[in-house]
């Protein structure tokens, strides 16, 4: 299955962190829509250190990295050394 583009106007696909988090369902619907759109966003998760992972975690198991071990906080930056640390003004 190819992912499809949104079309102008198209809602963004979305899913509630509880609902991905504590159903099946939530799960699949946002499999699904990572499949179908190549992307989701997860509304609502907390803002707590290791939310990432846990999402990560409900999806597969997640890899550990010699580089960067379990996951990394992407934090924009004044003036970055790596390009991950970018800080893009809004409009």
């Amino acid at each position: 299955m190819a992912t499809t583009a949104l079309q102008p106007g198209a809602p963004i696909p979305e899913v509630e962190y509880d609902r991905m988090m504590e159903s099946d369902e939530g799960l699949l619907e946002m499999l699904h829509q990572v499949i179908e759109h190549g992307f989701t966003v997860v509304k609502n998760t907390p803002s707590e250190p290791r939310q990432v992972k846990k999402v990560a975690e409900r999806v597969a198991p997640v890899s550990h990295s010699f580089l960067y071990g379990d996951v990394f906080d992407v934090i924009a930056e004044q003036n970055p050394v790596r390009a991950s640390s970018f800080a893009v003004a809004d409009g």
